[in-house]
């Protein structure tokens, strides 16, 4: 029998032997990928995507972020020169084409351009916003919508006036209010369900009809306050938050502060 013809037996670790070969030969893999290198391709695939995409997205979002500020900021310096020429604003973006500007610029994302100003000694152009990219949202207030920027606005100020002048800010309306710098005509009303106000040493907090506030004391235990009894107040000269009156039992935790309807 020839050598090719000699039977091969298989031997430990997948090695063939070829009797008279002199020795094992490799056997070799027709079958493929294991299941197990398919997966680490799959993973590794994976990892790539989870890296790559993101950046992907950020990078247009961050172009087109700029592209459209670019627009605005043409059309901006076009009405400027608009009103120079006619000592009138321009009445819109249409009416700045051909003269002003090539042709109507569009955001990337398909934003809409709308002015969102009035020009002011300190700031001559309008302002061009974006429903995509820039449309910033009027403060409630002169100090900001939230409690903690409006309570924080007031203590700051109040403290301001005591380190400037010595004694602290009067204590009746609306000296209370025009000795921090506001018109007390902006806090008539009660703003997202609560009222502030400054006097003294003190930043009261009530809520307003319909509404109760609670908060937690330093014990753990939830105070309820309704519209029409005393106050949650700030008080410089502790510097802490209390629950209708200062006292220590009274020290409320501020940031535990809930507004909600009034249960009928």
């Amino acid at each position: 029998m020839s050598q090719s013809r000699r039977a091969r037996t298989c031997g430990p670790l997948g090695w063939a032997w070829s009797p008279g070969s002199g020795g094992p030969a490799m056997k070799h893999r027709d079958e493929g990928f294991t299941l197990v290198e398919l997966m680490t391709v799959v993973l590794i695939l994976g990892v790539l995507v989870m890296i790559a995409v993101p950046a992907f997205v950020n990078s247009r979002r961050a172009a087109a972020e700029t592209a459209c500020l670019a627009n605005r900021a043409v059309v901006s310096k076009a009405d400027f020169s608009y009103y120079l020429q006619s000592g009138t604003w321009s009445p819109g973006i249409a009416s700045l084409v051909g003269s002003w500007i090539k042709s109507t610029p569009t955001c990337p994302e398909s934003g809409v351009y709308t002015w969102i100003d009035e020009p002011t000694a300190e700031q001559p152009l309008r302002t061009l916003g974006c429903s995509v990219h820039y449309f910033p949202v009027k403060s409630l207030t002169p100090l900001g919508s939230t409690f903690s920027e409006i309570s924080r606005g007031m203590i700051e100020r109040m403290l301001a006036y005591y380190a400037k002048n010595g004694r602290w800010p009067s204590s009746r309306p609306p000296a209370s209010y025009t000795d921090l710098g506001l018109t007390a005509a902006d806090w008539a009303k009660a703003v997202e369900h609560l009222n502030y106000t400054p006097g003294g040493t003190k930043v009261s907090v009530t809520p307003e009809k319909g509404y109760v506030i609670t908060v937690v004391d330093v014990k753990g235990k939830t105070r309820t306050l309704k519209a029409g009894e005393q106050d949650i107040f700030y008080d410089a000269k502790t510097a802490k938050w209390y629950y209708k009156e200062v006292n220590k039992g009274n020290v409320v935790d501020i940031a535990t502060i809930q507004v909600q309807p009034a249960k009928k």
